[in-house]
């Protein structure tokens, strides 16, 4: 009676159904469970995968789940190496192409082995099946016998994947991972070659993985003698049978004492590329490389971040076509190895120190033409309308005489000289054809040839009117015509055709402005005319005068324009009052100093008080 009237008020099921807890009284939202029951579902029916199934009818056995996922959790973690564990991925997802793949997808008539050359080329075949390939494996296997010292089956499944099962003792296990990967990617470097690699090959690999297991070591804390348990039997192998009688290290393996490390050979690779991409003379090719050689060995320059070492490859280049007199600016070097200007220009400099190397100094011509090379505005593309293409002879010849007359006007001295020859050849463009262009901004101008305008360009340009306009105040019909900024581009063969004569006309010079007038005022009473024609002579002088100082004179723009001084904050009453221990200066120090008459009168003073 009494569990009739528990039921009666519970219920028969105490536990809450999964109608209840998934529909009735959920926890998550509705597509969340769904797509959660469809993969839960998914999972359970696929457990086996297509890639497992292929190695299993390849190897002509099933391979245990189990096995499966002991390579995929911990078989793959042998190294952290990235490389490595990629080839065992491709490995069990057979990413690798083959030549019945090939044929199949581009309906090639040929699908035998590129090795054979007899046989279907399948997966299976190019990794082990194939005549040659045997070979190879034999070697490896017997190496593998001699390093380890006793005998285990040769399984497809053991060198192809990592599934060792108990054949191979678990301290040995780490060691078999890094030679038949090893193994693998020699395979996949010979892969299209009817060649094999050689024994010798495989131990040098095998070595370069002695120092990837060091780091791997290291990262995880594993401590030096986890390593040294896991190659004490490779090392000894090196002795006996490579004649090897001491260790060898990470450092030796790479040959830094036979070759060139990896860090040199990456450096002169990239050195050649640049000369490649430059166009460069295999001549400079040569020297750049033999600088670079000279400049990695020094400390300041092995010791440093790869971004340097990347400009160090940019002023090798850039140092061999200044001393052979090939226009290069730093500007493009930079822009070709997305490099900072200023990191740029540090390196150089102390490249230069380091080398004790003299460069000659690249000429404002031969930079002009330079960096006109690079526009894109000299050839018909969608990006450049026709009425804006210009020749490059034209341009180059008109900007010459523009960066000229920058020159002879202060602009140039002392500033960056990218800013100018842009601004100029800016100004050449617009003249050679005006009623097309004359709409055109600076900055349009810079986006149809193909780069960015440098920030003081339009200040540059901004000085370059200036100059032009006074320059055509002289000229009388163009006074007329009222010229401004933005008509001035088209006179602009004619100033420059009269150059020197308007540039003395529309500026003096300052040093000789009060010689002059002194000159003109002594000549004065020299002359010995009557009252009238004096009259008209001083009212012409005067003239002249009134004329001469209206021109303005021809003084860099840094006098004309003086920076701001900073302000000084005013003193307080007793910042400013004076105690007597202030510092003398030098331009002072004279009026301190007492004459022989003073000092007398100062002692009578003293002795009266």
């Amino acid at each position: 009676m009494e569990v009739f009237k528990t039921d009666r008020k519970i219920g028969f099921q105490v536990e809450k159904s999964k109608l209840e807890t998934e529909l009735i009284e959920p926890s998550t939202k509705n597509l969340s469970r769904m797509y959660s029951l469809l993969l839960e579902w998914n999972t359970q029916d696929e457990v086996v995968k297509s890639a497992m199934i292929k190695w299993a009818q390849d190897i002509g056995h099933n391979i245990l789940f189990a096995d499966w996922e002991r390579l995929w959790t911990t078989g793959m973690k042998f190294t952290a190496c990235n490389a490595l564990r990629e080839n065992i991925m491709k490995m069990i997802y057979r990413w690798y192409m083959t030549p019945v793949k090939l044929a199949k997808i581009y309906h090639l008539p040929d699908n035998k082995c590129w090795k054979c050359k007899e046989i279907e080329g399948t997966f299976f075949h190019l990794w082990w099946t194939c005549p040659k390939i045997k070979v190879f494996w034999e070697m490896i296997y017997n190496e593998l016998k001699k390093v380890l010292r006793y005998t285990f089956p040769k399984k497809p499944e053991a060198f192809l994947l990592g599934i060792v099962g108990q054949s191979v003792l678990k301290k040995d296990r780490t060691f078999f991972m890094y030679a038949t990967t090893a193994a693998r990617i020699l395979i996949a470097k010979y892969w299209k070659m009817q060649e094999l690699p050689t024994v010798e090959e495989w131990q040098l690999k095998v070595i370069d993985y002695m120092g990837l297991a060091e780091m791997t070591s290291r990262i995880r804390d594993q401590g030096s003698d986890t390593a040294q348990e896991d190659w004490k039997k490779f090392k000894e192998y090196l002795k006996k049978y490579c004649k090897i009688n001491e260790e060898v290290t990470y450092s030796r393996s790479t040959g830094q004492n036979e070759q060139t490390s990896r860090c040199v050979q990456r450096g002169v690779q990239r050195v050649r590329d640049l000369c490649k991409v430059l166009r460069l003379p295999s001549l400079f090719e040569d020297t750049a490389v033999s600088y670079y050689q000279q400049a990695i060995k020094r400390p300041c320059f092995s010791l440093v971040s790869l971004e340097k070492k990347e400009m160090l490859v940019g002023c090798c280049v850039f140092v061999t076509c200044r001393q052979h007199n090939w226009p290069l600016t730093m500007g493009t070097v930079c822009l070709l190895l997305y490099g900072d200007k200023e990191l740029f220009a540090k390196t150089y400099l102390r490249f230069l120190k380091e080398l004790a190397l003299d460069v000659p100094t690249l000429s404002l011509m031969d930079m002009v033409k330079t960096h006109l090379n690079s526009f894109k505005i000299f050839q018909n593309s969608p990006s450049v309308p026709t009425k804006f293409v210009e020749e490059k002879e034209q341009l180059v010849a008109r900007t010459v005489q523009m960066v000229e007359l920058a020159s002879d006007t202060w602009l140039v001295t002392g500033r960056h000289p990218i800013p100018i020859v842009t601004a100029a050849a800016f100004l050449a463009w617009q003249s050679l054809r005006p009623v097309d262009r004359l709409t055109c901004t600076l900055s349009q101008f810079c986006k149809l040839a193909g780069m960015e305008a440098p920030r003081p360009a339009h200040q540059r340009l901004k000085e370059l009117y200036n100059i032009l306009l006074q320059m055509a105040s002289q000229l009388g019909w163009l006074r007329v015509l009222k010229v401004d900024r933005r008509s001035v581009a088209k006179y602009i063969g004619d100033l420059l055709r009269h150059r020197r004569v308007l540039l003395q006309a529309a500026f003096r010079i300052v040093d000789t402005t009060e010689d002059r007038d002194l000159e003109d005022s002594a000549a004065a009473p020299l002359q010995l005319i009557d009252e009238s024609a004096a009259t008209v002579e001083e009212a012409s002088l005067s003239g002249e005068k009134q004329k001469f100082s209206k021109r303005k004179p021809l003084l860099p723009p840094c006098v004309l324009n003086p920076a701001k001084r900073l302000r000084t904050p005013q003193l307080s009453l007793e910042q400013s009052a004076i105690t007597g221990d202030e510092p003398i200066l030098d331009s002072e120090i004279e009026q301190y100093i007492r004459t022989p008459e003073e000092k007398e009168m100062f002692s009578k003073a003293q002795a009266c008080l």
